[in-house]
């Protein structure tokens, strides 16, 4: 993991243990994890920030879920990297199926399909407190 930029989102995988269906979700670590990550007021950030490796600065930090709305995806949520980078949290950008998420009443495929999207944050919670502890 040492090869991840601050501040960029980096795509994963996790397959779930109850269907081994694999879902996709974006990963973004703040600057403060990253070699440069402390700098003076109005210091411009350097090209290339990647995170130094240690793992337990990252285990604690609060970790931050943005679901995207219906019929978007994770990428839309990018606007909060630069909140990931200011009140340092890691942020979790997961992809909800075909656009949407199952929400109970509504969302297109996700609903449709009868999605376990609450077993899906919990498994990719789990994981990455695990990682990352």
């Amino acid at each position: 993991m040492s090869s991840l930029k601050c501040s960029s989102l980096h795509t994963r995988t996790i397959t779930l243990p109850n269907s081994n269906e694999s879902r996709v979700y974006h990963l973004v670590l703040p600057r403060i994890l990253c070699h440069s990550g402390i700098r003076r007021l109005g210091e411009v950030s350097a090209e290339n920030e990647h995170f130094d490796g240690s793992y337990k600065r990252v285990g604690t930090l609060p970790l931050v879920f943005a679901l995207h709305a219906f019929e978007e995806d994770a990428k839309s949520m990018e606007v909060f990297i630069p909140f990931a980078d200011k009140s340092n949290f890691v942020l979790v950008l997961p992809e909800g199926k075909d656009s949407s998420f199952n929400a109970g009443d509504c969302c297109g495929a996700a609903k449709q399909n009868d999605i376990n999207d609450v077993e899906y944050l919990a498994h990719l919670k789990k994981e990455l407190t695990q990682e990352f502890d």
